[in-house]
Order: C-alpha cells, then sequence, then structure tokens
C-alpha cells in the first residue's frame, strides 16, 4: 500500500537533470512546508479525559481516604498533587490522584 498520490507514485528523481536540481528542491521545498502548513491547521485529536472520570472528594473525604487528620491535609496541601485549589483557603482533592499518590508512597 503506497501512501503517495499518483503524481507523486511515478515520481524518479533520476530523471531529473543536473541542472533542473536546485529549481525542483525549492518547488519540493515548497510543497513540503504547504503540506506541513495544512496539517498543523488540522485540531488536535480528542485526549480521553481522565479528568472526567475522577472524582473530586471534599477535604474530609480526602483525610478519611488518606487515614490523616484533616488539619494534616490542610497543612500539606500545598506539597501534595492531588489537590486542587478553589481559592486562597479552599480546595478539592482528586480521589484518583489520592490514590496513584498512595500506591507510589507504599512501595
Amino acid at each position: 500500500m503506497t501512501l503517495l498520490p499518483l503524481p507523486l507514485r511515478d515520481f524518479d528523481p533520476d530523471a531529473i537533470d543536473t541542472a533542473a536540481i536546485p529549481a525542483a528542491l525549492v518547488a519540493l521545498a515548497a510543497l513540503q512546508t504547504r503540506l506541513a502548513a495544512r496539517l498543523a491547521m488540522l485540531p488536535a485529536p480528542a485526549a480521553p479525559s481522565a479528568a472526567a472520570d475522577d472524582e473530586m472528594l471534599s477535604p474530609e473525604q480526602a483525610a478519611e481516604l488518606l487515614k490523616q487528620p484533616r488539619r494534616w491535609l490542610s497543612r500539606n496541601a500545598r506539597r501534595l498533587p492531588f489537590v486542587k485549589r478553589i481559592s486562597a483557603r479552599r480546595f478539592v482533592c482528586s480521589r484518583s490522584g489520592i490514590l496513584k499518590w498512595l500506591a507510589t508512597r507504599k512501595s
């Protein structure tokens, strides 16, 4: 299976006259630039969102899951990767983030 369109499929670079090679290279570079620009304009494929499946926990629920007092969670919130700040004083925690973090702590 070939991915090249029909005009390029039968292209023979050895058939180009030596004097015409610079012009052919310029034309091919222009074609490459146009194709790259078209490719760059395509919308990025949507990645599966793990955040959509994730449950956000209140600090109390997160502390219970961590088996730590809520105060410990509040004191350490800045260093914990699963904490999402809502405001300066409020935050929520990702359940899957907590489970991943706990798995790295036990090993």
